[in-house]
């Protein structure tokens, strides 16, 4: 009988080894993977993305922060499958995290989807899996293109230029050596603008990742346009100020090239004026009314014109000869009205720069900006 006790009590003790050490091995897996409060708060002391009240990632709760945080580290590490221990939320906080980081990291261009398994008793998603647009072998060889791409891009950024000259600098780089094509591969990418051919979410989600890559801040904006289309645009932080840049109706070949020449219509623009042709989806983050940046593309290139000011009408005469003079083709500038704009074509309907360079001309029908070309 006694030695049964000894056995049954070894029995006992093993059995009680085993659950206890299968409960530290569970505790420490959580440990491990669980994002704590420190770690939340030094990651967004350290991300310049995370840090910014207009990342997609600030529009979170904290514990939707700590789930997209295990999130990224899992898209990093390209999981195929794994769990929200110690981070868990329901599945409707998942499809905002999933969207927040969808929103703040191009970089992941080769995401597509995912789907998750849920706790019937407390419906917090258990398992998460990632599908991918393609396999590891093209995958490598996209991110070898997506790397080329970006190292030639910045490549012409200069110690000299200001955050202005660099933004304006990438947006004229992505214009130049990306077409318009709604046939374009992969066109809801960067990897599109990497090969060359895009439509305007790829054009908006390689901008974001440029700028991000020289220090900018910069997220990609989604809604519909006055032509009753889905439609990419970014928003920009620059020495402290927000602005709208639209590069897709920036370039030329969206409009097939007609005018062969790049615009800056939408190159820093208030959400007054951004509202006139846009319509913002704000399912997930609520934009302030941002007035027009200090770096609009026409007040800094000072091309932006009142003519109730003195003098106003002889500057512009005056960029146009400047113009011609270097041997340009065109000439965009911005005055303070669409009834000055009617006031300016008459003007320059009786002085001799019209008949001198043949000019001719293209308004905006929003905005009181012109197109000359002579």
């Amino acid at each position: 009988m006694k030695k049964f006790l000894i056995w049954a009590t070894g029995i006992f003790a093993a059995v009680l080894l085993l659950v206890f050490g299968m409960m530290f091995f569970t505790f420490n897996k959580i440990d491990t993977n669980t994002v704590t409060d420190e770690e939340l708060r030094t990651s967004v002391s350290e991300d310049q993305i995370q840090s910014d009240a207009m990342s997609a990632f600030s529009q979170l709760t904290e514990d939707e922060q700590k789930a997209y945080i295990r999130v990224v580290k899992e898209l990093e590490n390209k999981s195929d499958v794994f769990y929200l221990e110690g981070n868990t939320v329901t599945n409707d906080q998942l499809e905002r995290i999933w969207k927040a980081v969808t929103q703040d990291h191009p970089e992941f261009f080769w995401i597509d989807t995912y789907e998750y398994t849920y706790r019937p008793d407390t419906g917090e998603v258990d398992k998460i899996t990632i599908r991918y647009n393609m396999d590891t072998d093209d995958i490598e060889s996209a991110q070898a293109r997506v790397d080329a791409w970006k190292t030639a891009a910045l490549s012409g950024i200069t110690d000299d230029m200001s955050s202005y000259e660099v933004a304006r600098y990438l947006h004229d780089y992505i214009i130049d050596n990306t077409g318009y094509d709604t046939n374009a591969p992969n066109n809801q990418t960067i990897l599109s603008v990497a090969d060359g051919a895009s439509v305007c979410a790829g054009y908006a989600r390689a901008y974001q990742y440029l700028l991000n890559e020289a220090g900018i801040f910069a997220t990609t904006a989604q809604g519909t346009t006055v032509l009753n289309q889905s439609h990419a645009w970014n928003l920009v932080k620059i020495d402290d100020e927000y602005g709208w840049i639209d590069p897709t109706w920036d370039d030329p070949n969206y409009t097939d090239g007609t005018f062969g020449t790049r615009d800056y219509t939408y190159f820093g623009i208030s959400t007054t004026d951004l509202n006139k042709t846009h319509t913002l989806d704000t399912s997930l983050t609520t934009y302030p009314d941002f007035a027009e940046p200090s770096w609009n593309y026409y007040v800094k290139e000072g091309l932006d014109f009142d003519l109730d000011q003195s003098g106003a009408f002889a500057k512009i005469t005056q960029a146009i000869e400047d113009k011609a003079a270097a041997g340009e083709k065109t000439l965009t500038l911005r005055v303070a009205s669409s009834d000055q704009v009617d006031s300016l074509l008459n003007q320059l309907s009786y002085d001799s720069v019209s008949s001198s360079y043949n000019l001719t001309y293209v308004r905006n029908d929003y905005y009181p900006v012109i197109l000359f070309m002579f």
